[in-house]
């Protein structure tokens, strides 16, 4: 069996998985479950709007709102392939969100995760990534983001490491 990521990332997790082909109630059902298990987030059973976002090269994404809720979130659902460590996927997301770098997470579900949605945001293209002036931004900030995550982390925390190909 898989080893769930957020066992060692102190998240909200359920076994359920999210069906790409009933999207609409796998969302409600995860979100139900994993948000309450948080007390701070108001998310329930109800009516939910669901929007796909293009932009994922894998992983299929939803924007996931509630009528009553001004707090939306992110679906991400994992695409097949067995290249990503999961389990060290999350422990950097994890670490980029505690430095302020990137979004919170509500938790883990069998084939994805509940991420705060970031609003006005949107995935760069080729063309964004060919211009000089973004590029440099770009540069500048993931320069920003390596100085703010520890190399050493406290003691008894292993070190994130890149293992794709080591």
């Amino acid at each position: 069996a898989m080893e769930h990521a957020s066992q060692h990332a102190h998240l909200p997790s359920t076994s359920r998985a999210f069906d790409l082909d009933a999207p609409q109630d796998s969302a409600e059902a995860i979100i139900y479950e994993l948000c309450r298990a948080k007390q701070h987030c108001k998310k329930h059973r109800g009516t939910l709007k669901l929007q796909p976002i293009l932009g994922g090269i894998t992983n299929k994404l939803f924007k996931a709102t509630l009528a009553d809720d001004d707090c939306p979130i992110l679906i991400r659902v994992y695409g097949d392939g067995g290249l990503i460590d999961r389990v060290t996927e999350i422990k950097s997301f994890l670490a980029l969100a505690e430095a302020g770098l990137g979004p919170g997470s509500y938790g883990t579900f069998a084939n994805g995760r509940l991420e705060h949605f970031f609003e006005g945001f949107r995935t760069l293209s080729p063309s964004d990534l060919c211009n000089k002036e973004r590029s440099l931004k770009i540069a500048s900030q993931l320069a920003q983001s390596h100085a703010a995550i520890p190399l050493h982390p406290p003691p008894g925390q292993s070190r994130v490491v890149p293992s794709l190909w080591g």
